[in-house]
This record gives C-alpha cells, sequence and structure tokens, in this order.
C-alpha cells in the first residue's frame, strides 16, 4: 500500500512550497530570544542542588519551538522533549512535553498583562505524580529568563522557587 502512495506523495509535495531557510512562525516571534542553550543552577524542595539545562531551537520551518531539558539532581536525572505551536482554532500558543519515563504533557497559554511574560497552564498523564501545574516564563534579558512552576493540587498551589537560567556562551 505504502509503495503505491509514494507517486501520490511524491506529486502533492512538489506542488507544497518549500523554504531553504526557517521562517519563524509570527506567534512564535516573541520567544525567539530563547534559541539557544540554557543553564540553570538552583535548589527545589526535597530535592537540594539541582543543575538544568535546556536547548531550544525552531523547527519545522519555524512553526515550533523545540527543546530539549535535562535536570540533575543528586543521583536522579530527568529528561523531556518539548514544543511549543501556535493553535489557529484556539488563538493561543500550546505545548507538549515527553517526558523520559513516558509522561506526556499539555498546555496551553494563559493571557498575562507582564511584558516578556508567558504563562502555560497544563495537565500531565503518565507515572509524573504532578498532574496540573503552571508554568510561567519570563524574559529577563536576553541572556536570562526565569521559569517558575507551580503545581496545582485541588484548591491548593504549591509554587517551587524560581529558576534562573543564563545562555551558555
Amino acid at each position: 500500500m505504502i509503495i503505491r502512495l509514494l507517486p501520490i506523495l511524491a506529486l502533492l509535495s512538489a506542488s507544497w512550497p518549500q523554504e531553504k531557510a526557517p521562517k519563524i512562525n509570527t506567534r512564535l516571534r516573541p520567544l525567539a530570544f530563547l534559541v539557544g542553550q540554557w543553564e540553570g543552577p538552583g535548589e527545589m524542595p526535597g530535592m537540594g542542588k539541582v543543575a538544568d539545562e535546556y536547548r531550544y531551537e525552531f523547527v519545522q520551518n519555524g512553526n515550533f519551538l523545540r527543546h530539549e531539558y535535562t535536570m540533575n539532581a543528586g543521583t536522579m536525572k530527568w529528561t523531556d522533549t518539548g514544543m511549543i505551536g501556535y493553535n489557529v482554532e484556539l488563538k493561543k500558543l500550546v505545548g507538549f512535553t515527553f517526558g523520559g519515563d513516558g509522561t506526556i504533557g499539555r498546555s496551553t497559554a494563559v493571557e498575562t498583562e507582564a511584558k516578556d511574560t508567558w504563562t502555560f497552564e497544563g495537565k500531565s498523564a503518565g507515572f509524573s505524580p504532578t498532574k496540573n501545574w503552571r508554568v510561567t516564563l519570563t524574559k529577563v534579558d536576553e541572556d536570562t529568563f526565569t521559569a517558575k512552576t507551580t503545581v496545582l493540587t485541588g484548591e491548593k498551589e504549591l509554587a517551587m522557587p524560581a529558576m534562573t537560567y543564563k545562555r551558555k556562551k
């Protein structure tokens, strides 16, 4: 069946516009400062010192912002991969994250009045005990941003300390 579809797919793809260099989706342009590598040492309740690393890049002709994340806390290591894109039906930024343990997170941007700040509220499915959460990213300058995670449990909120990330040079 796939062999029969190959000529059709070739014809269709020939009519699709092919861009040589990624052109950033205008809805993602404010997040372009994130492209590159970041590191952020800090502390997490119950875990002690942590060392976080992010790597951001635009993919799929600039329509998505992908991240690779690693957190080291003592002997524990967490990794995940995620993407942010613009959902034309919701008219909002949305995110998907795929954790190293099989957890899948889905989030939607919520409106914020703060300049250079993006807040995503999400839910996770899988092994993670953190099911409902909010992450707020704030651009401090071209080489610094903060991320604050809040875990939502019913009517209670558990705010983690904000982490500060510096561009890796």
